[in-house]
């Protein structure tokens, strides 16, 4: 099958299979070309020898962490649109993504109209950007949930949600 040129290329990292089925269907469906895998480092392969326009991005992996992938494409130099998903948002890893220039972040489980806007989003920078919208509703979560008991990061995270919303 030949693929448009015009495609959305997404590229999907996450070791739980149901993810990476759920966005195979969701590619299918939607017309995107959906590259997945199951690991950072096939992940660091794929995107060094192809081109994507918006990465979605698990956190925690057995051997590696979503950060560090996200800190090498940083790295080279790359201003590619990258997702953080992640079933248990903390703090210090929000913060770390926030610093390293993370697109959004996607807390699961998401729906499948959250996966199209955030699409839209990303590959149409003239629309709003959702985070700070997005990160403000983590952020009370995790207060109300009690999980915010570090000061210091509170202030980090409080710091950075403003710097978002004004530049």
């Amino acid at each position: 099958m030949i693929k448009n040129p015009c495609t959305t290329r997404i590229l999907v990292i996450d070791d739980d299979e149901n993810v990476r089925t759920f966005f195979g269907h969701v590619g299918e469906m939607e017309g995107w070309d959906i590259v997945l895998t199951e690991n950072c480092c096939d992940a660091w392969h794929d995107l060094q020898t192809r081109r994507f326009d918006l990465v979605f991005l698990d956190l925690l992996f057995p051997r590696n962490h979503g950060i560090w992938l996200l800190a090498r494409v940083r790295r080279m130099g790359s201003r590619l649109p990258v997702v953080i998903m992640t079933g248990d948002p903390k703090p210090d890893s929000i913060i770390c993504a926030l610093d390293l220039g993370v697109s959004d972040f996607l807390v699961k489980p998401f729906s499948l109209d959250t996966i199209r806007e955030i699409v839209q989003d990303a590959t149409h920078p003239e629309r709003t950007r959702k985070l700070p919208i997005r990160l403000r509703e983590m952020i009370c979560q995790d207060i109300n949930k009690g999980n915010i008991i570090d000061m210091e990061a509170g202030v980090r995270m409080a710091n950075l949600f403003l710097k978002i919303t004004r530049g």
